[in-house]
This record gives structure tokens, sequence and C-alpha cells, in this order.
């Protein structure tokens, strides 16, 4: 996935079950003809979709953890703030419910 930042700069990025990241990253640059890399950066990432069960007991995930991803980017700031925000709002509310 190739997305564009600046006319002359882009990130890019794999994904893949089984795969060695580094190695298809580096084969499709290759393949691409002159670049260079700023940084390179590899980290599993749950693209499968959100989580069944976001609370468990005593235990509320939010963020990556609960797929709260976004399949096209591997990002989520946005989407994972706002399952934070739901959670402590929801976690808020039960404290009001024990008072």
């Amino acid at each position: 996935m190739v997305i564009p930042t600046r006319r002359d700069e882009a990130k890019v990025g794999v994904a893949g079950k089984g795969i060695n990241a580094a190695a298809v990253l580096e084969d499709f640059l290759e393949h691409k003809g002159k670049h260079s890399a700023i940084r390179k950066i590899f980290a599993p990432i749950w693209v499968k979709g959100p989580i069944k069960e976001f609370v468990t007991r005593n235990v509320v995930t939010i963020g990556d953890a609960a797929g709260q991803s976004k399949p096209t980017t591997a990002g989520g700031i946005y989407s994972c703030g706002i399952g934070g925000i739901l959670g402590w709002k929801s976690n808020f509310q039960i404290l009001e419910i024990w008072k």
C-alpha cells in the first residue's frame, strides 16, 4: 500500500498473514526504482475488524487491542480515541450507579 503524504514522499506498508514484512517491503521498493527510506517501522496490528466482546468481567478492551484500527492504513487514532471515550463513559456510569 502506498499512501502519498507530499509530492515527493509517501508511506509504504505491507500486510499479510505469515509473511516476512521486511523482505516483502524491500522487494517492493527495489522494483519501484530510486528511493530512500527515512525510517522503517515493523509492528503487528489486528486488521480483521473489531473483536466481538469489548468487556470481559472488569476489563474494557479498546484501541488496537480491540481491533479498532483502520484496515486501509493500519492507523486509527480517531477510532481508537472514540473507543477510549466510550469506554471511559461506560465505566463512569457504572461507578455512578454504585455510589
